[in-house]
């Protein structure tokens, strides 16, 4: 196939990155905390390389929502070192779903997740995901 029939038929692509011996854990949330962030701890055993994601409901199998109200899903990570909080790296999206590719020293993180709307034409929580992911075992849980 040519890369000009490619930009014809396809508006995009996407790539599966998979790794063996993997840990994970997800927690499902909502979108009714608009006026605040959801916090969750997370805590390393080890250095370990690190996914955090956000995940959406894809529109595509929900037909019912309205285009005109796309969820934007922050996620921001911090470390949590002598009671001083330092920015690691964020991630947000509208369309996508956000996520946060790090390698993390062992100890203590929070993880902040903050949905909003593109436009405030939609009053209903929608579901996301909060997924971790690490190379090693770790504790994740929200606070």
């Amino acid at each position: 196939m040519s890369f000009e029939d490619y930009l014809q038929y396809f508006e995009n692509f996407e790539v599966c990155y998979m790794e063996k011996n993997i840990c994970s854990k997800a927690i499902q949330c909502d979108s009714s905390h608009k006026e605040s962030p959801l916090v969750f701890d997370l805590y390393l055993i080890n250095n370990s390389k690190v996914s955090i994601q956000g995940i959406k409901r894809y529109w595509r199998y929900n037909r019912k929502f309205l285009d005109t109200a796309e969820l934007i899903l922050n996620i921001v990570i911090v470390s949590k070192n002598e009671g001083k909080l330092e920015w690691i790296a964020s991630a947000a999206d509208c369309q996508n779903n956000p996520i946060i590719n790090v390698e993390l020293e062992a100890g203590s993180y929070l993880i902040y997740a903050y949905p909003n709307y593109t436009k405030q034409t939609y009053d209903k929580p929608r579901k996301y995901v909060i997924d971790v992911t690490s190379s090693n075992f770790f504790k994740f849980e929200h606070i």
